[in-house]
């Protein structure tokens, strides 16, 4: 349900402020694709939705912060430098592994480490070389 308010929400918003036709469709994909699951969804519940405080935070959540706030943000950097965005993808494990191990509580290991650093150390490699390039 939150993919599809958050299509909505996105769709409207495109027609007041006129933002680019690349973001219009990939609000109209979220809209199509949630209306489309939304039926094998309510199909296959087998459990009973409590509607509560937390329920009504974490839809919100999701719906603005994880859908509008993050497309606009990741289509706002697009516009600024594509390559440097696209970097950013690279950080989301790293991203991953914090967020377990203060929010899960989930233990941080020497691999992971490794594999962080590792992806660090390629970000700035490139981060110097497309800047290398540039000049």
């Amino acid at each position: 349900m939150g993919r599809i308010d958050g299509g909505v929400e996105r769709c409207n918003v495109q027609k007041k402020c006129s933002i680019c036709l690349f973001e219009k469709h990939i609000a109209e994909q979220i809209l199509i694709g949630g209306l489309g699951l939304l039926p094998l969804a309510l199909l296959t519940q087998t459990q009973e939705i409590h509607i509560d405080t937390s329920f009504i935070f974490s839809l919100c959540w999701l719906v603005f912060m994880i859908s509008i706030v993050t497309m606009a943000l990741w289509f706002y950097l697009l516009k600024k430098d594509i390559v440097k965005a696209s970097q950013w993808l690279y950080l989301t494990p790293v991203a991953g592994y914090v967020m377990g191990y203060l929010v899960l509580g989930e233990p941080i290991t020497r691999y992971s480490l490794a594999g962080t650093l590792l992806v660090l150390a390629g970000l700035r490699i490139s981060h110097i070389r497309w800047r290398e390039k540039k000049v």
